[in-house]
């Protein structure tokens, strides 16, 4: 991809800028949050990132503690450099771009229609070749990614899952009736 003469970086840029920390699809969830319809998908979001960053940043990245390529090879150094790859110093595996944006998708591909739904898991692949492009994960690092994002989003959509069941028991208790019924389009309405 290098060979292009930099043609993906501009876009390979704004596609890694959402995965960094998980920060878009946090704030996807939060605004999913707001209407009653698509409150499950923003929960499950929220939970989604949440273990897949558990997984990922606080239990692999340490387990494995490996070395960025841009750093352990002059040869990746240079590529980095073409690339316009931004100085990451945290461990490689996984990726933790790749597993934030898999996770949102798998939590979408299991709340929502199959028929379309299904599209977002090419972005997590986008996802993954944006930090080999930018020289910051092997091939491996983007794989586990996926991986660990596909774990964290099946345990997201779980926990959603229980979340609601538990606020369905207790929803003659006004926090859990809101957090069931609250939308702010109905707010506006009144």
């Amino acid at each position: 991809m290098l060979n292009a003469g930099n043609f993906f970086t501009p876009l390979f840029k704004v596609i890694t800028f959402l995965g960094d920390k998980g920060w878009a699809f946090l704030l996807a969830g939060l605004i999913l949050m707001l209407f009653k319809n698509t409150r499950k998908i923003g929960v499950g979001f929220i939970l989604a990132v949440a273990c897949g960053a558990l997984l990922t940043n606080i239990i692999l990245k340490n387990l494995v503690d490996r070395t960025r390529p841009f750093l352990a090879n002059n040869e990746y150094h240079g590529f980095w450099q073409i690339a316009g790859g931004e100085f990451e110093d945290e461990s490689s595996f996984p990726s933790g771009h790749t597993t934030a944006t898999m996770a949102s998708m798998m939590v979408l591909f299991l709340s929502c229609n199959k028929k379309w739904s299904w599209v977002g898991f090419i972005f997590a692949l986008l996802m993954g070749v944006t930090r080999v492009y930018f020289v910051v994960h092997y091939t491996t690092d983007v794989i586990a990614g996926l991986i660990s994002g596909a774990i964290g989003g099946v345990g997201g959509y779980y926990l959603t899952k229980l979340l609601y069941n538990f606020c369905h028991k207790n929803s003659q208790k006004k926090l859990f009736d809101f957090f069931i019924n609250f939308d702010l389009i109905e707010q506006y309405r009144k």
